[in-house]
């Protein structure tokens, strides 16, 4: 009875991490167990959609079956670089730089990013306001729908200024209204 219930104790460990190999489909780690132990060839599982390469950390170590020298590692991170300021409900992806996407409890989703965001895709659609609080550039065409204004009046009070002014004429008296309006 006692190789029995020293396999089923040793099937679930805790491991650190030593090495990873992301080059492949399911990432291989090489683990350290209990009294340095090395399991090398472990398979890293991952949640569906989810994926990252650990720099360090710890994690679970399941043998399958009972047998060490078929393992598998799950929630392998480390907690140097894990966020603390999380609420209760609240979820975060994150990297070792600071960078991260957090899911706050009062639907607001913020996004940290150390060098820039980049949206790759051929439409990105706001459903509602965007304010922007530093500058705007724009690399090409801008169209719109809507009133364009700034700080000193919108698009159509400065159409309506323009079509209804007059010029001075040099010989005396006013000329008519541009004969092109701004449309």
């Amino acid at each position: 009875m006692a190789p029995v219930s020293r396999r089923v104790r040793g099937m679930i460990a805790r491991c650190l991490l030593d090495s990873v190999d992301a080059t492949t489909l399911r990432q291989i780690v090489q683990v350290k167990l209990l009294d340095g132990e090395l399991a090398a060839g472990v398979e890293l599982f991952e949640p569906y959609g989810f994926s990252g390469v650990p720099l360090d950390g710890d994690g679970l170590f399941l043998a399958i079956g009972g047998n060490r020298g078929h393992g598998a590692a799950f929630n392998v991170g480390g907690k140097t670089h894990r966020p603390t300021d999380l609420a209760a409900g609240e979820a975060c992806v994150y990297n070792q730089l600071g960078d991260r996407i957090t899911i706050r409890q009062t639907g607001v989703i913020e996004v940290t990013a150390s060098t820039k965001v980049l949206f790759d895709t051929p439409l990105a659609e706001f459903t509602a306001d965007v304010l922007i609080r530093g500058n705007e550039a724009i690399v090409g065409d801008s169209t719109g729908q809507g009133e364009v204004s700034d700080h000193l009046g919108s698009m159509d009070e400065i159409r309506g200024v323009y079509n209804g002014h007059n010029h001075s004429d040099p010989q005396g008296g006013t000329v008519g209204p541009p004969n092109q309006e701004m449309t």
